[in-house]
């Protein structure tokens, strides 16, 4: 019995690391059309609506990259998925980084240099075409500032360091269509609890179901031996 219950403590271990790389995040802002005809696209007859959606990262070390130069360090993390909804649309990307900042999905996180610069950038990419009603997204990306710093606070485990972000205006993203383009404006940034793995679950009921037969067998035994 005491095998049993060191192999479920095993993969419980295992599991809770596994699910510990990975984080769901949710954003919301506003956003401002060039025009009435990329409005029209998502359902607004004015040039103001509003952006909401989630992306998934994960931390895996095989999924960032690093780069350094005189202007800027990077920190890139892949997601796994972005949701974005802007009106009556909704559209998607996967993830795939690669070390060309210019092609990646990614999560990049940018540390600006200089004396008289303060706060990084956390910034959401797309720059698949993605098909969204009678136009094409050519490029998406949705920013965040923060004062604080974090390349230093988000390590590969410490993701959830994204929450520290501030709502800002500063260089808040927005995206390129066949139609025209979009800006954003208020972004805001919010972690998602974390729903327990399928398979979490079944180690869990499992780990219960043990405990309870040994109980059970502790009190039979005690019923026959008094």
């Amino acid at each position: 019995m005491k095998k049993i219950f060191i192999t479920i403590f095993a993969l419980l271990s295992l599991g809770t690391t596994a699910n510990a790389q990975s984080q769901t995040f949710r954003f919301t802002g506003d956003v401002n059309f060039q025009n009435l005809t990329v409005a029209s696209v998502f359902g607004f007859d004015t040039l103001v609506g509003s952006v909401d959606g989630n992306f998934t990262v994960d931390a895996n070390p095989r999924t960032r990259v690093e780069i350094s130069n005189s202007i800027q360090d990077l920190v890139q993390f892949e997601y796994s998925n972005l949701n974005v909804n802007i009106g009556s649309q909704s559209f998607s990307y996967t993830g795939n980084i690669t070390g060309d900042v210019t092609t990646s999905n990614i999560v990049r996180l940018i540390d600006r240099k200089g004396s008289n610069i303060s706060g990084d950038f956390l910034q959401l990419i797309g720059n698949s075409d993605v098909s969204v009603g009678s136009t094409t997204i050519t490029s998406f990306f949705v920013a965040f500032n923060s004062s604080a710093d974090l390349i230093t606070s988000a390590g590969i485990n410490d993701i959830g360091a994204f929450t520290t972000i501030a709502p800002s205006n500063a260089n808040p993203g927005g995206f390129g269509s066949s139609a025209g383009f979009a800006r954003f404006a208020n972004t805001s940034i919010s972690a998602v609890s974390a729903i327990p793995e399928p398979a979490t679950w079944l180690m869990m009921i499992i780990g219960f179901a043990v405990a309870g037969l040994q109980l059970k067998r502790r009190r039979f035994t005690h019923k026959h031996f008094a």
